[in-house]
């Protein structure tokens, strides 16, 4: 996204998987990198980027955290892969726009970022 956004990015990680197979879903993701305190947003514009819709309860887990802690800040968000299924969670009401950039099945999907074996992909 760096390459055509020419402003600045803060990374959020999180899972849905806490096990050490990453098969089984957890009921509240798990934060692995979370913005730093003091992270200035307050009354700024930001676009929230998700790889992919599945079930909707990490980017309803984001968005509510992000305005509980940044309440001034207007957030709209934009999935890459959008999946067509029924979704668990919902997005805030105070959304000011959802962009999706690809409606798919429901099926898994192995990103590059994810691969154990870095080499799997450039074969």
């Amino acid at each position: 996204m760096r390459t055509y956004i020419n402003k600045p990015i803060l990374i959020v990680s999180l899972s849905r998987y806490s096990d050490e197979t990453g098969t089984a879903p957890s009921e509240t993701p798990v934060k692995l990198q979370w913005l730093e305190t003091g992270t200035h947003l307050d009354g700024k514009k930001v676009l929230v980027i998700d790889e992919v819709d599945d079930e909707r309860t990490t980017l309803q887990f984001t968005l509510n955290h992000l305005y509980e802690t940044h309440p001034e800040t207007e957030f709209a968000a934009f999935v890459v892969h959008n999946k067509l299924k029924e979704k668990k969670g919902t997005l805030p009401e105070k959304l000011s726009h959802f962009f999706t950039g690809e409606d798919i099945h429901d099926y898994w999907i192995n990103y590059a970022w994810d691969a154990e074996d870095i080499n799997q992909f450039g074969k």
